[in-house]
């Protein structure tokens, strides 16, 4: 968490990148793909407090169809912060997120006629370290599933660079 002149409530532009990987029941229809951007927004509500929107592509290799397959996620996430050491935080809560499958990882999106939107949840832990006044480096570990049904879930990594607004 970084220093704000009131002491808290701390806002941060969030750019980086991540991967995923399948599991449980959907690694027999998907395997890993490339990686892919993460761009979001953070706003600490508290010292012990924060919320993380974020907008991002999942990347997979869908092997029942031969072809990439992507799902567009905006999420929301709610943390409770511990402070390790004066620069830096460990993270852990969850994430409401809703997918949208779609061809490519890239705008303007091509929505996949093969799979339906979903709402998903996650568990989620990260560590943020500040490296300057103005600017963090965090890193985030995912567990996350879909709701509706049992089709996209999976672990995700994530690495991302704040920067103070």
């Amino acid at each position: 968490m970084l220093s704000s002149a009131s002491g808290w409530a701390q806002n941060q532009f969030l750019l980086g990148g991540g991967r995923t990987l399948p599991v449980s029941a959907a690694t027999g229809d998907f395997s890993s793909a490339k990686p892919s951007f993460y761009v979001g927004y953070e706003h600490e509500m508290s010292e012990t407090w924060a919320a993380i929107c974020s907008l991002h592509f999942r990347n997979f290799y869908d092997n029942t169809e031969g072809q990439d397959l992507s799902l567009l996620t905006a999420e929301e996430g709610i943390f409770y912060l511990f402070r390790l050491t004066p620069s830096a935080y460990l993270y852990t809560g969850g994430r409401f997120s809703y997918f949208l499958p779609v061809l490519h990882p890239s705008f303007p999106i091509q929505k996949s006629t093969s799979y339906t939107s979903d709402i998903g949840i996650s568990a989620s832990i990260g560590v943020q370290i500040s490296l300057t006044d103005r600017i963090s480096f965090s890193y985030f570990l995912d567990r996350w599933r879909g709701t509706k049904t049992r089709t996209f879930q999976g672990i995700e990594t994530v690495a991302v660079l704040g920067l103070s607004l």
